[in-house]
């Protein structure tokens, strides 16, 4: 399959080995502490529904608003970073995670506690993607999707932190110093962001922004809007970017949401199926940087291409073989290599195919739409198991939207013309 190489920023032709490294860390540390917040309030429900006295379901609001803020964040926020500058936009965000996470602290009903979190979901939505586009913009073009990689991989260590941390804390301080570390953390890294911005707020994405004039981009540097990526000559790519995040985090949300009790369902016991679940998450970090490294040598629609063949051959094979705990725990482990690898790999290999103007709106715009196919995902997985489908059945189906995964990722060849 013929692919275009790894296109090199405009903006850093001329200086492609020079690296900041202490904007990288900082960016590394944000997708740390988004990754703690993020997990933060699943480990918090059962404490706080203790202390409030109340069963863990009346805090359902408050996940479901963090998912809507996270979704609206990616959307609508990240492009600020295109618009005035990524570290300060990086550093606001940052501080609205902390002062957010803050008041929860201090809340004193479930529903204020939903209300502070959507504005937390907010600020960890947009984080992300403009910490991939300020690492795109500051790494050397022979080792970008590598280096992003590790970087977006460190919200899953945040996360994993947060498990480990959350008894001592919870044996410290109750839920509330859970929160209160979730709110120490983002704040250190605003600090930090807002120390390194740049006076030139915004000059590399003004100045590609006239180069880009010439393809009918825009008249004017590019606006906080998603607009631009659906003008030529971006639109195509546009769609196959977001139809990859969409198909990619439907199946992986699936299998997140539902994996531990679809085997249970299969006769496993609770914690093999526990530990099962866990490998995926380490598969996905291998398999994200494995992917990275190949992309950074032109291979990324090949690297992707096989990732998701991969996946959708393993996932066909459950309703093929016996439940197994060896053999089914091999194919999770091979879904967590190719799916949830190609998952933390895309948004490297995505950022490399737009320019520096937009990269933080292109980003966000594709995580923020595929973030409606995380929330579609479980949902069908829940009416597949209503409707008495087996375990491995289910997991069959899954193999769907690695398939329209395969067809988007032959797609990107056409997609990165210039004239598609």
């Amino acid at each position: 399959m013929s692919q275009p190489p790894m296109p090199r920023s405009p903006d850093m032709a001329e200086d492609s080995g020079r690296k900041s490294w202490h904007i990288v860390f900082i960016c590394a540390f944000a997708a740390f502490a988004d990754g703690y917040d993020i997990q933060a309030l699943g480990l918090a429900i059962p404490r706080m529904a203790a202390h409030f006295q109340m069963e863990p379901a009346a805090f359902t609001l408050a996940t479901s608003t963090s998912l809507i803020g996270m979704a609206i964040g990616a959307l609508f926020l990240s492009p600020l970073g295109d618009r005035y500058g990524r570290e300060r936009t990086l550093a606001a965000m940052l501080g609205m995670i902390a002062l957010t996470t803050f008041a929860i602290v201090i809340a004193t009903t479930p529903f204020s506690i939903a209300f502070y979190r959507f504005f937390s979901g907010l600020g960890l939505g947009a984080a992300v993607p403009i910490a991939v586009a300020l690492t795109s913009d500051n790494v050397s073009d022979r080792h970008r999707a590598t280096l992003i990689t590790v970087m977006v991989s460190c919200t899953g260590v945040g996360a994993f932190a947060a498990g480990q941390l959350a008894p001592l804390l919870d044996s410290l301080g109750d839920w509330k110093a859970i929160f209160g570390l979730g709110a120490m953390l983002p704040l250190i890294g605003a600090v930090l962001a807002w120390i390194i911005a740049p006076a030139r707020i915004g000059a590399p994405a003004r100045i590609e922004a006239r180069q880009l004039q010439g393809q009918h981009m825009a008249e004017r540097p590019p606006k906080a809007s998603v607009a631009v990526l659906f003008a030529r000559p971006l639109r195509f790519r546009t769609m196959v970017a977001s139809g990859l995040f969409w198909f990619n985090l439907m199946m992986n949300y699936s299998i997140i949401s539902w994996l531990p009790t679809l085997l249970h369902g299969a006769g496993w016991d609770m914690a093999a199926a526990a530990r099962a679940t866990g490998l995926i998450s380490i598969g996905g970090i291998v398999g994200g940087l494995t992917i990275s490294m190949l992309a950074d040598r032109g291979k990324a629609i090949r690297a992707l291409f096989g990732a998701y063949g991969v996946a959708a051959a393993a996932l066909a094979t459950f309703s093929l073989v016996p439940p197994d705990n060896a053999l089914w725990t091999a194919l999770l482990l091979l879904v967590g290599l190719s799916a949830f690898g190609a998952q933390l790999a895309l948004s490297a290999i995505v950022a490399a195919y737009y320019p520096s103007a937009v990269r933080g709106t292109a980003i966000g715009w594709s995580s923020g739409f595929g973030r409606s196919g995380a929330f579609i995902g479980p949902i069908i997985i829940a009416a597949f198991m209503t409707s008495d489908l087996s375990s491995a059945n289910i997991l069959t189906l899954m193999m769907v939207p690695m398939l329209f995964c395969l067809v988007g990722v032959a797609l990107l060849p056409y997609a990165l013309r210039p004239s598609a």
